[in-house]
């Protein structure tokens, strides 16, 4: 797992961790004590100590070696139930995404006046005040506006149309983890440049 992704330990794994480290602890300076203190002892009660004091410090591991595979089993068992339940709604995700970046594609190649471009506007509308914010990441959000903003504004522009819908894809392909780009530079100078204008 990496660092990003692990969880905080919770509540109960650290009282049970200390309560087990505070008397091993504990043992491991009565151990000491008695091994300090055997030549005042007689040899007989200074071994029974410590063997006491060994007993009680493998029976206070072995617990804590216990108790640690069962939170690492329950918390591997939380991870795939928390997956299972995910996978619904990243199934929902890739449609809207498909077909959001479908209707895009469609509005930048087509002229104004085509009824299959005017069905994407009223779809990409339907899909930018609807299903998108339900499923989309900050990336895909904003990308999206992008493309909004272009359209309600310089909907001639088909060049510039066709960039945002690029953007777009792009945004959604990251966001369900097909592509990946340095955090300090942008996702256009590593994929394929955009088109000019025209």
């Amino acid at each position: 797992m990496n660092e990003a992704n692990e969880q905080p330990r919770t509540v109960l794994q650290r009282v049970f961790s200390t309560w087990l480290l505070v008397p091993a602890a504990c043992i491991a300076l009565f151990l000491l004590g008695i091994a300090f203190l055997a030549p005042f002892y007689g040899a007989k009660d200074s071994a029974e100590l410590l063997f006491k004091g060994i007993a009680g410090l493998i029976a206070l591991s072995g617990a804590a070696i216990a108790l640690q595979k069962y939170f690492d089993e329950l918390e591997k068992a939380n991870e795939a139930a928390l997956a299972e339940a995910r996978k619904p709604y990243e199934t929902k995700r890739q449609e809207v995404y498909y077909q959001l970046v479908a209707e895009t594609g469609n509005i930048g190649i087509n002229e104004r006046s085509d009824p299959s471009r005017l069905k994407s506007e009223r779809e990409f509308w339907r899909l930018h005040w609807g299903a998108v914010p339900m499923v989309a990441d900050d990336e895909v959000a904003v990308a999206v506006d992008d493309f909004a903003d272009t359209l309600a504004f310089r909907p001639d522009n088909a060049v510039e149309l066709m960039n945002r819908s690029m953007d777009l894809a792009r945004a959604c392909r990251r966001s369900l983890g097909f592509s990946k780009h340095t955090p300090d530079q942008p996702a256009s100078v590593q994929e394929q440049p955009k088109l000019a204008p025209q």
